[in-house]
């Protein structure tokens, strides 16, 4: 089986473009995607993914509590966050969790330029 990559995402039409953009490029990628940060821990704890790529702003919970789950638990996938916020402070507090490895502002990134990224931690 190949490789699960887990999108965690309140912005429907943004997890859509996403996905397909990762599936248009790479069909050995199976997307698993959640719109809020409950359904997301759920979701880590039952697929396992081989990457997150996680928005902070999240109904439920947010993608701090995500982090937290994560370091917690002892996850140690790659976890890409993508986000509105581009805040010193806030990329400080997702580093605290020592489970970030990139932290990304959505309008600084093409989608394309994402994927990329995505296949260089996959090992693609």
């Amino acid at each position: 089986m190949g490789k699960r990559i887990l999108i965690v995402d309140d912005d429907q039409l943004l997890t859509k473009l996403y996905e397909f953009e990762i599936e248009l490029q790479d069909h050995d990628v199976e997307v698993v995607t959640a719109s809020d940060g409950i359904a997301a821990m759920e979701s880590i704890d039952k697929n396992n993914p081989d990457l997150l790529l996680l928005d902070l702003r999240l109904p439920k919970a947010d993608g701090f509590a995500i982090l937290k789950h994560l370091h917690d638990r002892q996850y140690s996938f790659p976890v890409i966050v993508i986000t509105n916020y581009d805040k010193e402070s806030y990329r400080e507090m997702c580093k605290k969790f020592e489970v970030v490895h990139e932290y990304l502002v959505k309008n600084s990134v093409e989608i394309h330029q994402l994927v990329e990224k995505l296949e260089g931690y996959l090992g693609k």
